[in-house]
């Protein structure tokens, strides 16, 4: 099988617009989770997996999760 990357965001993308503060780091992997959910539906990718396998679910990944939810995107 062939894998290839979809797409990608990180803080560093947020900080190119003019209303972003940089925060708390778990307040920040949620706006990221928000914009990734926005992108992800730009390109008719609608719902997905959030697989952690055996690792803890909480702290910045599960911001990131909240976000990617309250973006519109379905875990």
């Amino acid at each position: 099988k062939t894998r290839k990357t979809i797409l990608t965001f990180s803080n560093s993308d947020l900080k190119k617009d003019a209303g972003f503060k940089k925060g708390k780091k778990r307040d920040d992997s949620k706006k990221i989770g928000i914009e990734l959910s926005k992108k992800l539906i730009e390109k008719k990718i609608l719902s997905g997996v959030f697989d952690r396998g055996s690792y803890a679910y909480n702290g910045r990944v599960k911001a990131i999760a909240e976000g990617l939810r309250e973006g519109g995107f379905k875990i």
